[in-house]
């Protein structure tokens, strides 16, 4: 797609999905395996942050379960929404881009439901019910 001018460009991309990982690893050891904060803290120290950065980090994920799942969860989900309409004819991710990012942060359901209709994708999978009201 050509979205790194270079292979620096895509280690540093390839650096923050590593990071990431490490969050998710981070905050359940930290809330589902009772895990300390020094041991977490080594764990991001290990996986080369800084130690000052690794300690701001995870004060953030004990303050904030739950918050890199959900992050990780979303970006899943952006993809592949992404990827079913890049499927369609006449896709432009810029177009994509700017419709679907216009709403704001919302649960997947809604972004799913608004990227689908405004891409006329079809309905949403069943494992994102939709409440109605």
């Amino acid at each position: 797609m050509g979205l790194y001018a270079d292979d620096y460009e895509r280690l540093g991309m390839l650096a923050a999905q590593a990071w990431r990982a490490v969050r998710l690893v981070v905050d359940t050891g930290l809330h589902a395996l009772g895990w300390d904060r020094q041991r977490a803290v080594d764990l991001a120290v290990g996986a080369g942050l800084a130690r000052s950065t690794a300690e701001v980090e995870v004060d953030r994920y004990i303050s904030w379960p739950g918050q890199a799942l959900a992050y990780k969860t979303g970006q899943v989900e952006i993809e592949r929404l992404r990827a079913e309409a890049a499927a369609l004819p006449g896709f432009s991710l810029p177009a994509w881009h700017d419709s679907c990012s216009s709403w704001g942060p919302s649960p997947c359901s809604s972004s799913g439901r608004r990227c689908r209709s405004a891409h006329r994708i079809g309905p949403l999978p069943s494992r994102f019910p939709i409440a109605s009201h």
